[in-house]
């Protein structure tokens, strides 16, 4: 605790120098993205793309190992995790995401996230259908296009994120926003969880509709696992790229936090998106995961939009009221008779 309120100190400190400097030297208008970030953000967009082919080719190898190992009598199933090729997909899927790692020191974590979503999910419509021949409806292509729409809008109205230090970074996790949003994603995954407890505690055979749901709850689980692994990879990120530069970031406690989170977050989301894919075929349930993958994220940065706009319209708003007393105390207040 005393070393973090040292760093926040030093922070105060460094931000009143700041302001003093900028109140004698006020800064020039802003101007637009550098040529660097732009280039920057169209490099991590090819790996991320290439990282979703190779990410979904995979998942689809491990669901040919589901397919292949139902072909078996129910005492030669093997777990999912000791099948050679289901091994071989999940080799994939690791590099994918070792791609999507290094995406985010290129380009924003939002846009890694929407366009590598909406890219896997149009790869895994090819691989789903012409590998695996499972039926292709007039529904998903017509979903996919729109989620390519919104990857292209997304892609094109992006800005590179800050590079921030690890004060900032924990800074940012205390904020109230994230906190309710992290509180609400910890109520529906004890919501999903429970749901899943209650239905496989029924019979198959009389509550089939309700097993139903168990390939989509699954995808939704991995789909909100797999937006923290994103926002923790990210923290991550900025880290390493901190040590590179010359400041070990290692020394620190809340460095291993991010590390060990991204850790286990991904280990829940595969695990997670692995149960499904293995009730459900993937056509269905990969683009659920998706949507949660894609939609959770960029919901906690509205949030945190939102919440910084609100601010901005309370500083703004604030003075108005004194202004008003101020304006009564020298003229007569007259007010209308009804």
């Amino acid at each position: 605790m005393s070393h973090f309120a040292h760093r926040a100190m030093l922070l105060a400190q460094n931000s009143a120098k700041q302001a003093s400097y900028l109140a004698a030297h006020p800064p020039s208008p802003p101007a637009g993205p550098s040529d660097d970030a732009d280039e920057f953000k169209w490099i991590g967009l090819a790996i991320v793309i290439g990282s979703a082919i190779l990410s979904n080719l995979g998942v689809n190898v491990q669901k040919l190992s589901h397919v292949k190992e139902e072909k078996r009598s129910m005492f030669q199933r093997r777990p999912y995790y000791v099948r050679p090729l289901w091994i071989i997909g999940m080799a994939f899927v690791v590099l994918g995401s070792i791609g999507d790692f290094e995406a985010l020191a290129f380009a924003p974590q939002a846009l890694v996230a929407s366009v590598g979503g909406g890219c896997t999910v149009l790869a895994n419509m090819g691989f789903a259908h012409l590998w695996l021949g499972q039926r292709l409806t007039w529904y998903d292509v017509l979903g996919t296009f729109f989620i390519l729409v919104g990857v292209v809008l997304s892609t094109l109205a992006n800005t590179p994120d800050a590079q921030l230090t690890i004060v900032e970074l924990e800074l940012q996790f205390q904020h109230l926003e994230f906190l309710v949003y992290f509180s609400i994603m910890c109520l529906v995954l004890f919501g999903i969880f429970g749901e899943i407890r209650s239905i496989a505690r029924r019979s198959r055979l009389t509550h089939e509709y309700l097993h139903r749901r168990l390939p989509y709850l699954y995808a939704t689980a991995s789909g909100i696992f797999g937006s923290f692994s994103v926002l923790l990879a990210k923290c991550t990120s900025m880290l390493l790229l901190l040590t590179f530069q010359g400041d070990n970031q290692f020394v620190y406690p809340i460095t291993y936090v991010f590390v060990g989170g991204m850790i286990a977050t991904l280990v829940l989301q595969t695990d997670l998106l692995n149960r499904a894919i293995m009730s459900g075929d993937t056509l269905s349930v990969f683009p659920v995961f998706q949507c949660f993958w894609i939609g959770v994220r960029l919901c906690a940065n509205s949030v945190r939009l939102l919440a910084r706009e609100v601010a901005r319209i309370c500083v703004w708003a604030m003075p108005t009221p004194r202004c008003l007393l101020v304006e009564c105390r020298g003229r007569r207040c007259v007010l209308p008779k009804v």
